[in-house]
């Protein structure tokens, strides 16, 4: 896809593209930012992702990938700075244990020129993760794509260790207005910044009122997910998967969905309860997307 239109792009999702590796061989397309804008691209929107791969074959797979699933390459840099990003993961009983490794290519992500000539508004979204934010050269690159955009932000927290310290996250949470995490990391951030409350809802209400948030969704594994805005609390029933096979993917299929609700205005509940059921679908796959073109528009149909 061409950049021919930059301006109609949305949401912009800013980060790591990688391979994700498994115990068993298999090698997955993946990296939290990818899965999302995959996800929004296969449900009818422009998302414009802006990574980073390394010159080799993993690198020209990963656009050649792309184009196929008629995804915009423009924002995707091609280093000689590192190699295209790997992540090995062990699955036992279904959940991912992650090996992340250092100086990968999504850590030299450049600010592409297509940036300067969006037109964007309150109603553009950016999308990133706190695993982008590890090495400064893209704390600076994302600095100048938000006040370049003065985008609607979305933050995704992803606190891998050691992969991760109290100054990104801060970061990060200045700049959010939306913000998704789990319950683990909401607890871990919460006793990081000595908050004596226990109970999860409460918890997160002391960020949304702390932050300015607009809404914070938590993410509750195998209990769901609940959703907490200045005027809305919602909590959808808890995911009835048939097999789960993995749950690599499945908190970035939950905040693709919520992300084309907000785009497409839909109501919060509705937006909550289509997010819940899309990532216990992903649970039924391995890895994160899914091939299937119909496993998108089956649903889009329903919505």
């Amino acid at each position: 896809m061409t950049n021919s239109d930059p301006q109609k792009y949305n949401p912009i999702i800013f980060g790591e593209v990688l391979f994700d590796c498994f115990d068993d061989g298999a090698q997955v397309l993946g990296g939290a930012p990818f899965n999302v804008a995959r996800n929004l691209a296969a449900f009818g929107n422009r998302p414009f992702l802006i990574s980073s791969v390394g010159s080799d074959d993993l690198g020209k797979t990963i656009l050649a990938k792309m184009t196929s699933w008629d995804m915009a390459t423009d924002g995707i840099g091609v280093t000689d700075r590192a190699s295209t990003g790997k992540v090995t993961i062990t699955v036992t009983k279904g959940q991912p244990t992650f090996s992340i490794l250092k100086n990968q290519a999504y850590d030299y992500i450049m600010v592409p020129d297509a940036v300067t000539q969006m037109q964007a508004s309150k109603d553009t979204f950016l999308y990133f993760g706190t695993l982008a934010l590890r090495s400064k050269h893209n704390q600076n690159s994302l600095n100048k794509i938000i006040t370049t955009l003065n985008p609607t932000v979305f933050v995704d927290i992803n606190l891998r260790m050691p992969w991760w310290d109290m100054l990104t996250v801060n970061i990060a949470l200045s700049k959010a207005h939306w913000l998704k995490i789990n319950d683990d990391e909401l607890t871990t951030l919460s006793n990081k910044l000595g908050y004596k409350e226990n109970d999860l809802k409460e918890i997160a209400r002391i960020f949304l009122n702390q932050y300015k948030f607009n809404g914070i969704i938590v993410t509750c594994g195998e209990k769901g997910a609940f959703v907490l805005t200045p005027n809305y609390y919602g909590k959808p029933p808890a995911p009835k998967q048939k097999e789960v096979i993995d749950t690599v993917g499945a908190g970035d299929a939950f905040a693709a969905v919520f992300l084309h609700g907000l785009i497409h205005q839909w109501n919060i509940e509705t937006t909550t309860n289509r997010a819940q059921d899309f990532a216990s679908r992903i649970c039924e796959l391995r890895g994160a997307v899914s091939e299937d073109k119909s496993f998108y528009t089956n649903l889009l149909e329903k919505w």
